[in-house]
């Protein structure tokens, strides 16, 4: 059914330091093989915020948010168009961002992933 169900999935991914029984490995292929699921996992909380708006916009499909446990990685609110209200802009579904140009190689990260594969 298309209805606008929303969640939030904390501990996302490998999180090492919740133990053995907090590790949400699969998380990313149970929710992308339900019918009509968003499926979203921000790099950083500008992401996240504007993931969140997104969700929001979201009127006729369910949607998921991944996120890892911890603090964010401190960027930039206002460089990342979030101002002091802490509102983000719906992002375009569907559509990936080049982080970093190249010629040689090309690395495809999603989520907190992004930022190692940057490093």
């Amino acid at each position: 059914q298309k209805r606008p169900v929303r969640f939030a999935m904390d501990r996302a991914g490998l999180v090492g330091a919740d133990g053995a029984t907090h590790v949400g490995a699969f998380d990313v292929t149970f929710m992308a093989s339900l019918p009509h699921m968003v499926t979203m996992a921000p790099s950083n909380e500008a992401e996240l915020i504007h993931m969140v708006a997104t969700q929001v916009a979201i009127d006729d499909s369910p949607s998921c948010i991944r996120y890892p446990r911890g603090n964010g990685i401190g960027v930039d609110l206002a460089a990342e168009g979030i101002g002091k209200d802490l509102k983000g802009t719906p992002i375009e579904i569907g559509k990936g961002v080049v982080r970093r140009e190249g010629t040689d190689v090309c690395l495809l990260a999603y989520g907190s992933a992004v930022n190692e594969a940057l490093a």
